[in-house]
């Protein structure tokens, strides 16, 4: 009685969780991937190793090719934006928006290539953009310096006080944010 009892309670929360935002999506287009539709018979959304973006539905599986993808969220919630023909974990979003991808340094010949699991050759690499629509950059205190120059002296002067680009990526657990989103709020904050 009590197992009944406890799947009743928690069939409602599961719904809840997909109703509030966690079922999985694919974005044609910037338009489509802040405004998702639940689609019931979507299952989950990958991208497999040739670049295919993968779709499970209930009736079967169909492939994409990342061009025609602008976004996606997988079954866990994780939310993704490819651009450039690379695959992009959003971490943050919003004036300030921070990815992270998985990157393999063994392939030299060819750069810095994707990699689906974290090993001894792979490494998190952590990226913004201005928003969510603009070019994306690798984290660091030469891009930030060349981006945000011209249009926020207050945020570049913030950025030189933090000591190390290795704190630009702490997250603040209290706070909800990494380290270089409260130096960019901080910014507009101050007169």
């Amino acid at each position: 009685m009590k197992k009944i009892v406890l799947l009743l309670m928690l069939v409602p929360m599961a719904y809840c969780t997909m109703a509030q935002g966690n079922f999985p999506f694919v974005a044609k287009n910037i338009d489509e991937f802040k405004d998702p539709k639940m689609d019931p018979t979507l299952k989950n959304v990958r991208v497999d190793n040739a670049d295919m973006v993968l779709v499970k539905t209930t009736s079967g599986s169909s492939e994409y090719t990342e061009n025609d993808v602008w976004g996606f969220r997988d079954k866990h919630g994780n939310e993704y934006r490819i651009y450039d023909g690379d695959k992009y974990r959003v971490l943050e979003l919003g004036n300030l928006c921070i990815y992270s991808r998985l990157v393999d340094e063994t392939n030299m010949d060819e750069g810095r290539t994707p990699s689906t699991e974290l090993n001894p050759t792979t490494e998190i690499k952590y990226y913004f953009s201005r928003r969510l629509g603009g070019d994306i950059y690798e984290l660091n205190d030469a891009n930030l310096d060349r981006v945000f120059s011209p249009t926020n002296e207050k945020f570049v002067t913030l950025l030189k006080s933090c000591k190390r680009e290795d704190n630009l990526i702490k997250y603040d657990k209290k706070r909800h944010d990494y380290k270089v989103e409260e130096l960019y709020k901080e910014s507009k904050n101050r007169f």
